[in-house]
């Protein structure tokens, strides 16, 4: 599966720790500020139906969420 964009979110903006959302063509994985580990766990809850493995979700999360690999 190719991973969707994934951006943070504001905890304000984002009443859970991720989700996904397709809205005209568009496709994005909204995750909040966590710990790495539990940022990987929840986008991986949220893709996991689409296919999505648990290491390709840690790998495009440190691609594009470095602030949340440190």
């Amino acid at each position: 599966m190719v991973i969707p964009r994934i951006e943070i979110a504001s905890d304000d903006v984002l009443p859970t720790a991720a989700a996904y959302i397709r809205h005209e063509g568009t496709e994005v994985v909204y995750v909040r500020r966590q710990p790495f580990a539990a940022a990987v766990r929840h986008v991986h809850n949220v893709l996991s139906s689409y296919g999505a493995s648990l290491e390709d979700v840690e790998r495009a999360l440190r691609e594009q969420c470095p602030e949340l690999a440190y």
